[in-house]
């Protein structure tokens, strides 16, 4: 799943380039296809980018947890960090759910 999302994160940045490119708009029809797409994408690498943020925090307080002796932020990471933990099922869960090819038809 990972591999996918970071493929997805880089075709949107290339799809931002691309519209700030003059070629693109100066085509109209290209500048319409290529906005698509990058809307279509923006969804998934906003969560992306969401969940990359989560995982960091989560980094962050284990290493809190294992290298501070100070007991109040020893505590303060204990807690953020099972909150974080909690929030990690669900993300990871809408993050499938957005991976999921939309039907055509739906549109």
């Amino acid at each position: 799943m990972l591999a996918k999302l970071d493929k997805i994160e880089k075709r949107f940045e290339e799809l931002n380039a691309l519209l700030s490119s003059p070629e693109v708009a100066a085509n109209p029809k290209r500048l319409r296809d290529t906005a698509k797409e990058r809307n279509e994408l923006e969804a998934v690498v906003k969560k992306y980018h969401e969940y990359k943020s989560l995982l960091r925090s989560i980094d962050d307080d284990k290493r809190l947890l294992t290298e501070s002796n100070d007991r109040e932020l020893h505590e303060l990471a204990s807690v953020e960090l099972e909150e974080l933990e909690t929030r990690l099922p669900a993300l990871e869960e809408e993050l499938k759910l957005l991976l999921v090819p939309r039907d055509p038809s739906d549109a």
